[in-house]
């Protein structure tokens, strides 16, 4: 969903959503309109309100946020 975009912030509104994505859920993301995932939104301990913290909605527990995550960058092999 979010391949090929670019990235978003609440200064630099690169999504394709008539809001700003990076504002309205408070996180900077490679935002489409707006998110299946939101890895840099902040850490939200209420039950039911991922949508507002960090969430990735495949992960399968749609219950709060995620509370740390991992980007990790591998060099592709030519």
């Amino acid at each position: 969903m979010h391949s090929g975009m670019m990235f978003s912030t609440k200064d630099s509104d690169n999504d394709r959503s008539s809001a700003n994505c990076a504002t309205q859920y408070k996180g900077c993301w490679w935002y489409t309109g707006c998110y299946n995932s939101n890895l840099n939104g902040p850490f939200n301990h209420v039950n039911g309100a991922g949508t507002y913290g960090m969430y990735w909605y495949f992960w399968g527990k749609p219950v709060g946020s995620i509370k740390t995550s991992t980007m990790m960058i591998r060099k592709r092999k030519l």
